[in-house]
């Protein structure tokens, strides 16, 4: 597969920044998400099973399955990753054609490539339901790309206040873009926190025909060594590099950290943030 610039995708301009801010501290998550991708793939029995990770990033969520499927010698699988951002999935090549893998076939492919309806046995998604432009639309397209009792895995971020590290991170840049300190409450409904409120999100889902299996609630432990290491997340930002807007950031960011999340810090200013996610686990069935 040869992969052409893309240079003004915004997911391309972060693949950078995820690749070592993200990915490592959402290994867990991965984890989960390859577990129950590996239970679906036993219970199926079939003799050739076909997961596709939707926005599969730099690779991580589908190497992660790839690692269980051949810990488990589950090797009747042919994966799938697309992604809307070609750096991503450039960044997802390299570390495949690393990985120690002879057992099985995996294709990577990018977003705008059509697939047909009723291809898929399993199709995953980490955190990317947050970000379609139309909720319903991205699970109705996911819904017509399984076969008949395929599943769906899907992760969200949950309440507002019960995902420290994003709802932080907000606050910080609006309080840099126009100086006023965020009321947290406002992010209620905010898209970025699609699994609330719940209700919500189960019809959702049964909507557009889905039948759910599991609401799986995961804590996602974040460790980071300081303020500037928690503020990487940021390092995009034009204030990120400037000594003196970025002393602004760190102090914003640690009152938020301090009064609305009640953040313990270690002597040597490092500290962790715990998140709820959700991983909806959606079968279409006849």
């Amino acid at each position: 597969m040869s992969l052409s610039d893309d240079s003004e995708n915004e997911w391309s301009v972060l693949a950078r920044s995820y690749e070592d801010n993200l990915r490592p501290r959402f290994k867990d998550l991965y984890n989960s998400i390859a577990n129950i991708v590996v239970k679906q793939v036993e219970l199926q029995e079939k003799n050739k099973s076909k997961i596709l990770d939707y926005g599969t990033g730099p690779g991580e969520p589908i190497l992660t399955i790839l690692e269980s499927l051949q810990a488990n010698k589950l090797f009747n699988v042919d994966l799938y990753g697309t992604d809307s951002s070609l750096k991503m999935l450039s960044i997802a090549e390299d570390r495949l054609n690393k990985s120690n893998n002879k057992q099985l076939n995996i294709q990577l492919f990018p977003l705008n490539l059509s697939v047909s309806s009723d291809t898929y046995d399993i199709i995953t998604m980490s955190l990317v339901l947050p970000y379609a432009s139309s909720k319903e639309e991205m699970l109705r397209e996911r819904f017509n790309q399984l076969n008949l009792n395929g599943v769906l895995v899907s992760s969200h971020w949950y309440r507002y206040d019960q995902v420290p590290f994003l709802t932080t991170i907000k606050a910080v840049l609006n309080y840099m873009a126009s100086e006023t300190h965020l009321d947290l409450s406002t992010l209620e409904f905010d898209s970025s926190y699609s699994c609330w409120p719940e209700k919500q999100t189960r019809d959702d889902f049964e909507k557009v025909g889905f039948t759910i299996q599991q609401w799986n609630v995961l804590s996602l432990h974040m460790s980071f060594p300081n303020i500037r290491g928690f503020l990487n997340f940021c390092d995009m930002c034009s204030w990120f590099n400037n000594e003196t807007l970025y002393a602004k950031a760190e102090k914003e960011a640690k009152r938020i950290l301090e009064n609305d999340f009640h953040t313990q810090f270690a002597s040597d200013g490092s500290f962790e943030l715990l998140n709820t996610v959700i991983i909806v686990v959606a079968s279409k069935s006849s």
